[in-house]
């Protein structure tokens, strides 16, 4: 199977409602979704704010006419996954009047395909999508600075996609489908974390998917926030459901991102950034953590702060057949762990650590 880049027709531009959404193709899988937004601004580059022109969007949302959101997330989050992915390397630029900046969805294989391209019968939670759209909400003038103001602003969408047929899906996930994985990622916060002495709960992780990664993100208090590596000391993972790890995570903030650094291959460690990856942390099997045993509230981040902050966090996730990821038929499983080993998926996401 061999992948087609393909640029669509119609670009989202910036316009007063500070809104625009488009229709993505249906037609194949979509391996990657780019964008790359170019524009200008009035003002002056000395008061540029430090995100720009990493704010550029508010949030960016992929949503299934099945009502799945593969990704709901701002585009300074999306900035964070491509620059631990591609190594640090991340294509932004703002100078003179002129911005560009490169995001990349990228992170699982949305089976974009009508009704007349998939199997009669399916059986996982989401799928057929129906459709899919990409909607994004623009930056306000506010998020580039004092004094400054967004002029002009164009985003153009490029996919990758691999054309496949029902056989070869089958190959992949299954006969109904069953072994596929469906991307999951969005942003949950800013929660206030105070100074304190010991760790405490500082949010509530979600539960009642497959986790691939929480990528935790500190700022300070200022308005709007500025992240920073010096608010949290210590972090924790807690599992408060009895028969597991209570404490599987239990770290000083600068050894995880000393650690992403290494396993990233990263020049650079971003300020305010530590990433807990499940399936080489908690599971050491390829395949994340299965969040569904545990009960709501079961789950949470506990931080030791030096100061007064925030965070938030970035949630990687899957949805799965969790009957068949129990009976070990699902992708990305080892002989071994449950017992039957998966085909390997049709594509893979490039990146120096594969979460």
């Amino acid at each position: 199977m061999q992948s087609r880049k393909v640029t669509l027709a119609n670009n989202m531009v910036l316009n007063s409602s500070r809104s625009n959404s488009i229709d993505l193709p249906m037609d194949s899988i979509i391996n990657q979704i780019r964008i790359r937004v170019t524009g200008t601004y009035s003002g002056m580059d000395g008061n540029l704010t430090a995100e720009f022109p990493f704010n550029i969007f508010r949030t960016i949302t992929v949503k299934s006419g099945k009502g799945a959101f593969p990704y709901s997330i701002a585009s300074k989050d999306i900035r964070i996954l491509n620059y631990l992915d591609k190594a640090g390397k991340v294509t932004s630029s703002a100078t003179g009047g002129n911005f560009e900046m490169n995001l990349i969805l990228d992170r699982g294989e949305l089976l974009a395909l009508k009704q007349n391209q998939l199997p009669d019968v399916i059986d996982h939670p989401s799928i057929p999508f129906n459709s899919l759209t990409l909607a994004v909400i623009w930056a306000q003038d506010a998020d580039i600075g004092s004094s400054n103001a967004i002029t002009a602003a164009t985003a153009e969408v490029e996919v990758e996609q691999t054309p496949i047929t029902i056989p070869e899906l089958q190959a992949i996930y299954g006969e109904k489908l069953e072994r596929y994985q469906l991307i999951e990622v969005y942003t949950k916060g800013d929660v206030v974390i105070n100074t304190n002495t010991k760790p405490s709960q500082a949010i509530i992780l979600d539960v009642g998917r497959l986790k691939k990664r929480t990528i935790t993100v500190t700022s300070d208090s200022s308005s709007p926030p500025v992240r920073s590596s010096t608010i949290v000391t210590e972090l924790q993972l807690n599992n408060q459901k009895t028969g597991y790890e209570r404490t599987p995570i239990d770290r000083t903030f600068k050894t995880i991102q000393n650690e992403d650094a290494e396993q990233y291959n990263l020049a650079t460690i971003l300020a305010g950034v530590a990433s807990i990856d499940y399936p080489q942390e908690i599971n050491n099997d390829p395949y994340g953590f299965p969040s569904w045993r545990l009960g709501d509230k079961d789950f949470s981040i506990y931080t030791q702060n030096a100061s007064n902050g925030n965070i938030r966090v970035i949630e990687e996730q899957r949805i799965v057949n969790i009957n068949a990821f129990e009976s070990g038929d699902i992708l990305g499983v080892i002989t071994g762990s449950f017992g039957k080993a998966a085909p390997t998926p049709a594509t893979s996401n490039s990146g120096a650590k594969q979460p």
